[in-house]
């Protein structure tokens, strides 16, 4: 599929959707940022990564992250302090039927809006 600029809604209340555009594009990994900011140290960022089933591996390969830069000031200028990170790795067997695949992905992004998850990651309140 080609890139093209995608639109995510953030975290407020009212939530806004933020587009991020296609910065480097290749079938391996793409990456997209959120250029509101001018300086591309505190820009967010998505990538995206693909690796097709081989003779040697009999699994496709995605994965996805997200890039948030904490900002700062620093000497007067607005700079990155910290930055925080998502990782996710899919191992996608070749025989894996279509609709187990989308199973999958609906479990990936149900899982990731589910109430136990969300705390633990927002209110950084473990599950136990």
């Amino acid at each position: 599929m080609q890139a093209a600029s995608m639109t995510v809604n953030d975290g407020t209340a009212t939530p806004v959707a933020i587009t991020f555009v296609p910065e480097s594009v290749t079938p391996g990994l793409t990456s997209f940022v959120d250029r509101r900011k001018g300086a591309r140290s505190l820009q967010p960022s998505i990538t995206s990564g693909f690796s097709a089933p081989s003779s040697k591996r009999p699994t496709a390969r995605a994965n996805f992250g997200v890039t948030y830069p904490i900002e700062g000031v620093v000497n007067g200028v607005a700079a990155p302090v910290s930055v925080a990170r998502f990782n996710s790795d899919a191992v996608i067997p070749e025989s894996m039927l279509i609709v187990d695949r989308k199973h999958l992905h609906a479990f990936v992004v149900n899982g990731l809006s589910n109430a136990l998850w969300k705390a633990m990651f927002v209110d950084l309140d473990p599950i136990y």
